[in-house]
């Protein structure tokens, strides 16, 4: 399978999770795909790390030992646009997503995601599956939608609930398309 990201380009992926088991599992199936993988614990080193490595992929826990993750990949973001993330949580919410796809995340996926999904999480035209499972990101993009549109409907107008939501009118809807159910 192709994916966004060749290891042949930028071998280095930085992983960062407080849960050491599953973040050197997730390791190991990166670096039977050909890519170097670094973990971390905390929003401090990762930082750090992006900093030196400059890594093709992020991968990283919503929650880290140093509290919620947000802020800090969001100034890996500005520093260094040219760095994909994608963020693997068990404490997903859609207000989370939303807020993942406003700083401009990659990828907003379930903890226990393997390394195959998540480099398939990065393809930009990577087909819904047909039967969704719980969990994946297909089911994700559907709370979003279903979210900004009750957000649209409690503000009556997109212009309002993009004022609502903090967003340009052309960002919302851009969003509502995107995320629309593929039936």
């Amino acid at each position: 399978m192709e994916h966004l990201i060749s290891p042949r380009h930028d071998t280095h992926v930085v992983i960062a999770n407080p849960f050491r088991h599953p973040a050197e599992i997730l390791a190991r199936e990166f670096t039977h795909r050909g890519y170097v993988p670094h973990l971390c614990a905390n929003g401090k080193s990762l930082l750090a790390q992006v900093r030196v490595l400059r890594p093709a992929l992020v991968v990283s826990e919503l929650r880290l030992h140093d509290g919620p993750n947000l802020k800090g990949l969001s100034k890996i973001r500005q520093e260094f646009p040219e760095v994909h993330i994608v963020v693997v949580t068990g404490h997903s919410s859609i207000a989370t997503m939303v807020a993942c796809h406003r700083i401009g995340i990659h990828g907003y996926l379930p903890r226990g995601s393997s390394a195959e999904h998540i480099l398939s999480s990065l393809k930009p035209s990577l087909p819904p599956p047909v039967h969704p499972q719980p969990g994946q990101a297909s089911h994700f993009n559907r709370l979003c939608w279903e979210y900004i549109n009750r957000i649209v409907e409690y503000a009556g107008s997109i212009s309002q609930a993009a004022d609502l939501l903090g967003l340009d009118r052309r960002s919302l809807r851009r969003m509502l398309s995107s995320f629309a159910p593929h039936e």
